[in-house]
């Protein structure tokens, strides 16, 4: 750097004196001020191939971080999923109602089995409890309409509960009429609530007879 700065304090010095000379001295000074320019151009070239202008250090640039807000975070399925099964968990089974039977079989006396006149028989059904609560010993047997045959008006369903899901055989003693024909009588439950109930849709069971000579 110093010598760079004297060879060009140089050509300034050459050129201040070179206005005040006779022109014989300006010509010959201007020999020697065209081998000074040409070693000083010389000079700095090689300087600038052996010292090569360093760039600049660009200043650093500070990097604002701005958090995420947690409410716009994204949920993780895993939770979403695990919600949706919580949540199904607190959710009835079904919207079954609190009484309903459904019918099973026959145990005894099917459809149209034949019968003496004033003949005693004991009809029995197998029903399920389909609905939510359970039967206790306060839920009768009634009779609901058709030919009674002798059966009671209603009788005592059960002397133990019957839960959701559960069967029970309900038997019943009738007498045949006396008369020949076919006879059909019906039959519901009821509630300790005193509500009549029976098969979906509210059909009614029953028992069904061919009185024959």
């Amino acid at each position: 750097m110093n010598k760079n700065i004297y060879i060009i304090s140089m050509i300034l010095i050459l050129g201040l004196t070179s206005c005040n000379m006779p022109d014989e001295a300006n010509n010959e000074l201007a020999n020697s001020e065209n081998r000074i320019l040409t070693a000083a151009a010389q000079t700095v070239e090689v300087i600038l191939t052996e010292n090569p202008l360093q760039a600049t250090d660009e200043p650093a640039v500070s990097t604002l971080v701005i958090p995420t807000l947690g409410a716009t975070e994204t949920p993780d399925p895993a939770d979403a999923i695990a919600l949706t099964a919580n949540a199904s968990d607190s959710t009835p089974e079904s919207d079954l109602p609190c009484n309903l039977a459904s019918f099973v079989n026959d145990v005894t006396v099917d459809d149209g089995d034949d019968f003496t006149p004033g003949e005693i028989f004991t009809k029995t059904w197998r029903l399920k409890n389909s609905g939510s609560c359970p039967w206790t010993t306060g839920y009768d047997l009634i009779f609901f309409d058709g030919f009674s045959m002798g059966g009671p008006a209603s009788q005592q369903l059960t002397n133990t509960n019957i839960d959701p899901s559960d069967e029970i055989d309900i038997s019943v003693e009738l007498t045949a009429p006396t008369a020949e024909g076919t006879y059909k009588g019906t039959w519901k439950l009821r509630s300790s609530e005193g509500i009549v109930f029976s098969l979906s849709n509210d059909n009614a069971f029953w028992v069904e007879i061919d009185v024959v000579p």
